[in-house]
């Protein structure tokens, strides 16, 4: 049967989860604008999505995401009414450019995948499949892993509450057995990210709690070389409150290979976190612009002692421009770079208020930030102000 009313979901650039009252039934199809061809008014018909409901009470297609999500072809969306969904979900169909899977509250309703109370020792969302979007959902509760694991290319997170999981709240990873090409094209989006891999139980590294070494959304090739990541964004996020950085690269163990690169880092919000951005090994031609970066304090259970605005290991050629990056703490240091050919990074048009002259160049501890742009030769048109409040 086909809807009385069409509903339009802009796929490829929705602003957020709320869609009106429409009546959806199982098996209806609606119109989207085509992700593929955004300048077409609408899909041609063998295009058009099919949709399947999940309601826990029984009126839909199926009573659990997970059933859905193992059931899912191309073209589907999946719809999700209201309720609390814990079961582990582990992505392995992918979708096409042409029809991709959606995974999205029903209109109206506000579902929650907490897995908290899933009895499993690792319960969280694995992508381990291309072609997905996955919209609207808080996202709480994983067990022994991420909020999200994202293992293949071609995959949007966007208009997430992500909070309280227990490792980092996004990982890109690149995993022997899972990726079998390089991680290309993820998109994260308007997502809040905030407190996660802090608690009990929680970031464990080496059996031991390490706050430090989880993240709002860290893209990590080391544990496994051979495919990078690339060609990604991660743009209009609120990050905030972790024990790590809000955003890492991590390429480290990698040589030549598992490169992160021309990734578009932009107009977030990020703050609170013990580390803004993190460049760690390997993150080549990054593109790094109009962030903002607030670092007063950070959770208290962070192992870390040391605490950056931006940390730079390894990793040449990213450019960072039209970002503020601001602390009334004297015990946040505004930059640290570990090599010589960390040299190649370009800043410009940032503006710096921070309330120490102690930083990092070339793994070497200065204190006379205020020449920065003499020591450095960066950051021509770089504004910096030591004593701001």
């Amino acid at each position: 049967m086909k809807i009385p009313l069409v509903l339009f979901l802009l796929i490829a650039f929705a602003t957020g989860p709320a869609y009106g009252q429409t009546l959806i039934n199982p098996g209806d199809s609606v119109q989207v604008q085509c992700s593929i061809c955004p300048a077409c008014p609408v899909c041609p018909p063998e295009r058009l999505p099919e949709i399947k409901i999940v309601d826990p009470l029984g009126s839909g297609d199926y009573t659990t995401i997970r059933q859905a999500t193992d059931a899912s072809q191309p073209g589907w969306m999946i719809l999700v009414k209201n309720g609390t969904y814990n079961t582990n979900l582990s992505i392995s169909t992918s979708g096409t450019p042409v029809q991709p899977i959606t995974l999205m509250p029903y209109p109206g309703h506000n579902p929650v995948i907490d897995f908290s109370t899933n009895a499993g020792s690792t319960a969280r969302i694995k992508l381990e499949a291309e072609w997905w979007i996955i919209e609207g959902f808080e996202i709480t509760g994983s067990k022994g892993s991420n909020g999200i694991d994202i293992r293949k290319g071609n995959n949007t997170i966007r208009n997430n509450y992500i909070h309280d999981n227990a490792y980092s709240g996004i990982e890109v990873q690149s995993v022997s057995g899972a990726t079998t090409a390089d991680i290309v094209n993820t998109v994260i989006e308007n997502n809040v990210i905030e407190h996660n891999g802090i608690g009990t139980g929680k970031c464990l590294y080496n059996s031991v709690e390490s706050p430090k070494m989880c993240h709002g959304v860290y893209f990590s090739t080391h544990k496994f070389c051979t495919h990078g990541i690339n060609n990604g964004s991660v743009k209009n996020n609120e990050i905030r409150n972790h024990g790590g950085a809000g955003i890492q690269l991590n390429g480290n163990s990698c040589g030549t290979t598992g490169k992160i690169q021309s990734l578009v880092l932009e107009g977030n919000r990020i703050e609170g976190n013990a580390w803004g951005i993190a460049f760690w090994h390997n993150a080549e031609s990054n593109t790094v612009k109009d962030n903002t970066f607030r670092i007063h304090s950070w959770p208290v259970e962070t192992d870390n002692d040391k605490f950056y605005m931006v940390r730079v290991n390894n990793s040449p050629s990213n450019a960072f421009t039209g970002n503020v990056f601001y602390s009334r703490n004297p015990n946040v240091w505004p930059l640290k770079t570990d090599t010589v050919g960390d040299n190649s990074n370009a800043f410009n048009n940032n503006l710096w208020k921070v309330t120490t002259n102690i930083w990092y160049w070339q793994d070497v501890q200065r204190s006379d930030w205020m020449n920065y742009k003499s020591v450095t030769g960066w950051g021509p048109n770089s504004d910096i102000c030591i004593t701001c409040n």
